[in-house]
């Protein structure tokens, strides 16, 4: 009688905790968020083994559902450890330089799209001229220091 009652009390709590399977519901994002996050990618370019320069980048065309344009928008959070702006590195889409660099405000409602924001990070806006569908985009500081994300 105790292990079926036991048997039965640990069924019911495991289908009561397995009843949510959305994993995003969780944290409450709202779409334009959530289209944010699947459109995030990270990277990080490293040095004598030791990491330089951070970056998370969001392709801002599917956040905004813009589908048919040429200009590919994205939301950049930089972090070098030498404190060397983001104006500074070249910036490819397909092999083609950035139209613009904008550092945004801290206060700035873009930067509400990343999950996390930290104060030691700078925060870009950056525009592309592609009609390319390879949607590399590469950060490239020095002559032989680069790293890459796809969309």
């Amino acid at each position: 009688m105790f292990n079926a009652i036991i048997l039965i009390f640990s069924i019911a709590i495991f289908s009561i905790g397995c009843a949510q399977k959305d994993t995003l519901a969780q944290f409450k994002l709202d779409e334009t968020k959530e289209r944010a996050l699947l459109n995030l990618r990270e990277s990080t370019i490293q040095q004598d083994g030791t990491i330089r320069a951070l970056f998370s980048t969001i392709y801002l065309n599917p956040v905004w559902q813009k589908k048919d344009t040429n200009l590919h928008y994205f939301l950049i959070s930089h972090f070098d450890s030498r404190d060397i702006g983001l104006d500074r590195y070249t910036l490819k889409l397909a092999n083609k330089k950035a139209l613009s660099v904008v550092k945004l405000d801290n206060n700035c409602s873009l930067i509400d799209l990343f999950s996390i924001t930290t104060p030691w990070s700078s925060y870009y806006e950056v525009l592309f001229d592609s009609d390319d569908n390879n949607l590399t985009l590469t950060y490239t500081i020095e002559s032989n220091l680069s790293s890459s994300v796809v969309f």
